[in-house]
């Protein structure tokens, strides 16, 4: 709601509910106005009349301190869901503008009832728990060598704020409850050799005996440019080979997978190929993988660098190029099509997303595993 304004004056006590943010004292009105009590007693913003051209009665704009003014409303870009960043355009603004202030709102589903989000006052916002199921909106004052504007310019409001707490692109999400994709994509695992379901990280987990998998459709990742795969894992033994976790490849060592390795007495590596080279990196964990212990995993690939991580410490990352190269053959947890080599251990809430997911969606994945499902 834009202040009313009449005759060189702009009203700046209550304005359909604006009470706060147009209410102005005289000792607050910029070069060129004054306060004064008008029409019912209501504040008014007066232009001094020294800034009128007194023969014609316009505006002499080379008098006149020009403060801000908005031509073109502030936007909202970036996707509306649980950690994601927001970032707001400045809009259009007339005078040069030197700075900007922002203000964040949260408004209820249909963009009405907005309350200032406290601390949110940056030209990003990262979206909080808080925010589902509304949408939000950013207000933006410019300022210049003259001071500010007389008013904040309103962006329309953004999409409603998903209100899974999965970080947005997700693929297929599998809390391994049973062989369900829980992200409702309907990319379901087939379970082969009668992998069984018992008490895991998050409610069940899904238990490997070493000669049984789970596995989905070959096309899942296939092609995309990027890409994260997130988890749990448990060992309960080694084998003496190698131990998937989760593994994609045929038998020329193409494909993506990422290895627990029962070497060094138990460490943990992930091996990457892609577009039906031999392996492209090997990143391997510094400490031994302890069995009977939850380790939470992540690999991530934003098109031209893959990183790997354990617990939130990387292990190292490559820079390739992109896309990701699907040989043909399933993603699988728990083996690889490449050696059949499978793991004794469990496995809990494994994600896959077509995106590299931010530090911070890694990091409220790694708490959600303390015991806060997901969903």
């Amino acid at each position: 709601m834009w202040p009313l304004i009449s005759n060189f004056k702009i009203r700046v006590d209550s304005v359909a509910n604006e009470t706060e943010r147009y209410a102005l004292t005289a000792s607050q009105a910029p070069v060129g106005y004054y306060v004064a009590q008008e029409d019912n007693d209501h504040l008014y913003l007066v232009l001094d009349t020294a800034y009128l051209n007194s023969a014609r009665g316009y505006l002499n704009l080379g008098l006149f301190p020009q403060v801000p003014i908005n031509t073109a409303l502030p936007s909202i870009s970036g996707s509306a869901a649980v950690g994601l960043v927001l970032t707001a355009g400045n809009g259009t603004w007339l005078g040069s503008p030197a700075s900007y202030a922002y203000q964040w709102y949260r408004c209820d589903p249909a963009g009405n009832n907005p309350v200032a989000i406290s601390g949110a006052t940056s030209q990003t916002y990262t979206i909080q728990s808080g925010d589902a199921g509304n949408t939000l909106r950013v207000d933006v004052l410019a300022s210049n060598a003259y001071g500010p504007a007389l008013a904040a310019a309103q962006s329309a409001q953004s999409v409603v704020v998903s209100t899974s707490t999965l970080p947005a692109g997700v693929l297929a999400y599998y809390k391994l409850e049973d062989a369900g994709d829980s992200s409702g994509n309907g990319n379901n695992l087939t379970n082969n050799n009668s992998v069984t379901f018992v008490t895991g990280k998050v409610g069940n987990a899904a238990s490997f005996n070493g000669s049984n998998c789970l596995s989905l459709a070959a096309d899942l990742i296939e092609g995309q440019p990027a890409v994260t795969i997130a988890g749990w894992f448990n060992v309960n033994s080694w084998n003496g080979g190698d131990n998937y976790v989760l593994g994609q490849s045929t038998g020329d060592n193409s494909g993506m997978s990422i290895e627990l390795i029962g070497w060094n007495s138990g460490e943990v590596a992930g091996v990457y190929t892609m577009n039906g080279g031999d392996h492209n990196a090997i990143f391997t964990s510094s400490g031994a993988i302890s069995t009977g212990t939850w380790y939470f995993f992540a690999i991530r690939f934003d098109g031209t660098t893959f990183d790997f991580g354990i617990n939130g410490s990387s292990l190292g990352t490559i820079t390739t190029s992109g896309p990701l190269n699907n040989p043909s053959a399933p993603v699988q947890l728990g083996a690889d099509r490449n050696t059949g080599g499978s793991l004794d251990g469990l496995l809990d809430e494994i994600g896959i997303w077509n995106r590299s997911l931010t530090d911070g969606e890694i990091t409220e994945l790694y708490n959600g595993g303390t015991g806060t499902t997901l969903f």
